[in-house]
Formats: C-alpha cells, structure tokens, sequence
C-alpha cells in the first residue's frame, strides 16, 4: 500500500468512525470493491498540486469567506475554547495529564503532557483495515 493510499485509507475510516458511534453499532460491512472505490473517489491526493501544504483548506476561497461574513448579523463571539479537565469523573474517565520531567540543573524544564481524545480513535493501525472490508 503506497503512502498516499494509506493517508486515503485513514481518512475514510476516520469519517467512519466519526459518524457510526461505535458502542451502539456494529461496524459497517463494507465490501472490498466500495472500500477501492472509495480510494480512488475521496482521494485528494494531488488535487491542488505536489507542493500544495492546505489541501482541502484550499476550498474556502476569499469568495467564501466574504459569504460567509455576510451572514452575520449579531456580532456575537462564541468561544470554542474548552477547559481542560485534570481530575477523574464519572464523566471524565481519562484526564488531562501533566508531568513536569525535568526541573533540574539545565536552564529548561521538560513538561509532558498526556490529553486524551473525547472518543479514543478504535483503529491504531492499518491492521485495523480488513474488520471492515468483506470480500
């Protein structure tokens, strides 16, 4: 599998992921010729030049971010910032975690941090590929 393929490969599984809650369902059966055709329909790979950083970001041209600024109309800021939570809960079974490493006799300090995903991502690797395709 070609490095590109295994970029397409996570990106689609990650849109399944996303949008199949993975506790309630079962995952999808999804056949090897849906999966290849997935590969080739969804791959941006290219699209926008070899050299290009952006990639789908390249989509939201000035035009559209003049649109989309004429559709306010309060003015109204609403903050996306979240609080980070740095002790367990019933709802919180994986925590923020921060170690200060290295305090010592160097001029810096070694912090690690440990920020878990809201919903662990259930496929680590591409092993995880064929649970998903049949055929």
């Amino acid at each position: 599998m070609t490095k590109k393929r295994a970029h397409t490969a996570a990106a689609v599984l990650f849109c399944l992921a996303a949008t199949h809650p993975i506790a309630a369902q079962d995952p999808p059966t999804v056949t090897a010729e849906q999966f290849d055709g997935w590969m080739t329909d969804l791959n941006n790979w290219g699209r926008w030049g070899e050299d290009d950083r952006l990639g789908a970001l390249n989509l939201i041209t000035p035009e559209k971010r003049k649109a989309a600024a004429a559709l306010v109309r309060d003015g109204v800021a609403v903050s996306l910032a979240h609080e980070l939570l740095t002790e367990r809960a019933p709802d919180n079974g994986r925590p923020l975690e921060h170690t200060m490493i290295d305090t010592g006799a160097s001029p810096w300090t070694v912090d690690e941090l440990k920020i878990p995903l809201s919903r662990p991502w259930p496929y680590p690797h591409g092993r995880s590929l064929p649970r998903f395709v049949q055929g």
